[in-house]
């Protein structure tokens, strides 16, 4: 917990990187889930950005999706284009990824609306959200 709440931004990175590291090849913990969700109330791009892929894998874990739609509605992705290019990455297919069919529609309809803000969106990876 102690990395996740650090003052230097390197310190908190290394968490975000390590916290969500490998969900789609075993059961996530309820402390990395902690872990993850104080990383989630971060505003830094770099730290949201790596936090993206761990959050996509988490929800599909069925004792876990709740949290991570928490988070996915509270995560700040700002008007950066290349996080909300990593948010749009959250819903898809693949092992890092999360099928629309497993999310809420107040969850999906809360990350149309983060959206609208950011003013350059990139093809693929908003393509395979909105599609």
């Amino acid at each position: 917990m102690l990395f996740a709440n650090a003052t230097r931004e390197y310190l908190a990175l290394a968490a975000a990187l390590v916290a969500p590291s490998d969900f789609t090849n075993r059961q996530a913990m309820p402390e990395e889930v902690e872990i993850l969700s104080l990383l989630a109330k971060r505003k830094e791009p770099i730290l949201v950005l790596n936090l993206f892929h761990g959050i996509g894998a988490l929800a599909r874990q069925r004792q876990f999706t709740e949290a991570a739609e928490s988070m996915i509605r509270g995560i700040d992705i700002g008007r950066h284009p290349g996080v909300a290019e990593g948010y749009c990455g959250i819903v898809g297919p693949g092992p890092l990824s999360v099928g629309p069919d497993v999310l809420s529609p107040a969850t999906l309809e809360e990350m149309l609306r983060k959206l609208v803000p950011v003013t350059k969106l990139d093809r693929h990876h908003f393509a395979t959200f909105i599609s």
